[in-house]
């Protein structure tokens, strides 16, 4: 299904529309059969970072980046399950041979981690984001804020240009929506821009995301639990601070909303 224009607010319209457009677009009260998401974009942001090379390379075209990606997933999943069957390799590592299965299995899932974020940045294909997921009573508050704040607060600092929630299904029980939000960098292999939206939203929202993906990883089928044994994300908030530093950060703010 086609996004609705309806569903999509961007600089374009008025700014005094925004609050119009949230209001009538709740995502707790906003169905599935209207449509598939509901986004907030930046476009004059996202048009001045491409012409500064925010997002790396511009080389080969998408069709080009999946197909790359995918061959390396292929190429890693039946490496990692001839690792298995080979009865040479050992499944502990011992001073004679430390070279064990889950260490040469490790080994190469970074070696193709590496290279497929190498197969994006070549090809321009970057763009990834933060995800949150909220629950139903949580979203419309949460989405709000994140919006708002891309646009006119303190992730306009930043280099999120465009966020998006999927919203409510019919039929769903409410304890069993899935509510999920996407806050988007143009290059989120890249740490220092993930960590700069990361800490404005700990900091200035007190709100902890969950992972972040790149959009690349959902075009060649990475999923949570691939064969491969590949992560279906590139970041997670302890790769930037430990839950002690997330608690200190957070401090004793009253609107605290953390998602695991």
């Amino acid at each position: 299904m086609a996004d609705s224009y309806e569903f999509i607010w961007n600089p374009t319209r008025p700014a005094s529309e925004l609050n119009t457009f949230l209001n009538a677009s709740r995502p707790s009260e906003t169905y599935t059969d209207s449509t598939s998401w509901i986004w907030v974009r930046d476009e004059a942001k996202e048009t001045l970072q491409k012409a500064s090379g925010k997002y790396d390379g511009d080389g080969g075209t998408f069709a080009e980046a999946v197909e790359l990606g995918m061959d390396v997933l292929e190429t890693l999943e039946r490496r990692i399950q001839k690792i298995k069957d080979d009865p040479s390799i050992p499944a502990r590592a011992t001073k004679a041979n430390p070279n064990s299965k889950p260490r040469i299995r490790e080994a190469a899932q970074r070696d193709s981690k590496a290279l497929i974020a190498s197969i994006a940045r070549s090809h321009g294909r970057t763009c990834g984001k933060w995800m949150f997921f909220p629950t139903l009573k949580q979203c419309d508050s949460m989405f709000r804020t994140i919006a708002m704040s891309m646009l006119f607060r303190p992730l306009k600092k930043t280099q999120a240009f465009c966020c998006k929630i999927f919203p409510r299904k019919r039929d769903v029980p409410d304890d069993a929506q899935n509510n999920v939000i996407c806050l988007y960098v143009p290059n989120i292999f890249d740490k220092e821009m993930a960590e700069e939206v990361l800490t404005v939203l700990i900091e200035d929202h007190g709100i902890v995301p969950g992972p972040a993906k790149p959009d690349l990883y959902t075009y060649i089928g990475l999923y949570q639990g691939h064969p491969s044994g590949l992560k279906a994300t590139c970041w997670t908030v302890k790769d930037f601070m430990e839950k002690e530093e997330v608690e200190k950060r957070l401090g004793r703010r009253m609107n605290v909303v953390v998602i695991d």
